[in-house]
C-alpha cells in the first residue's frame, strides 16, 4: 500500500468518525429540544430521512440556531466527505492505470 492511499483511509476514517459525532450531537439536540420532529421520522429515526432534511434546509424553520447551526456544520461535513469518497475513487482509478 503506498503512503497516499494509507492517508486517504486514515483520513477517511477520522472523517467518518466525525461524522457519526455530529450525527449524534444533532439527533440528540432533536430529542431534547424538538420531540415532535424526531417522532417524524419513526422509530428507530430513519437517518436518511434525516439526512434528507439537512439536504433541503428544512431544519431552518426550527428557529432554534444552535440546532441549525449543527445541521448546517453537519451537512457541511457529509458533502466534504462524499467529495473526499470521490476523490479516492480517482486516486485509485488513476493508480489501478498507471500501475
Amino acid at each position: 500500500m503506498n503512503s497516499s492511499l494509507a492517508i486517504f483511509l486514515a483520513v477517511i476514517a477520522l472523517c467518518a468518525l466525525i461524522a457519526l459525532a455530529l450525527q449524534r450531537a444533532f439527533l440528540s439536540r432533536l430529542r431534547k429540544q424538538h420531540p415532535e420532529v424526531l417522532a417524524a421520522f419513526g422509530q428507530p429515526v430513519n437517518v436518511r430521512a434525516v439526512w434528507g432534511m439537512l439536504w433541503r434546509h428544512e431544519h431552518h424553520a426550527l428557529k432554534d440556531w444552535p440546532t441549525v447551526l449543527l445541521g448546517d456544520l453537519l451537512r457541511t461535513f457529509l458533502t466534504g466527505f462524499i467529495l473526499l469518497l470521490i476523490s479516492l475513487i480517482i486516486h485509485l482509478l488513476y493508480n489501478g492505470r498507471a500501475g
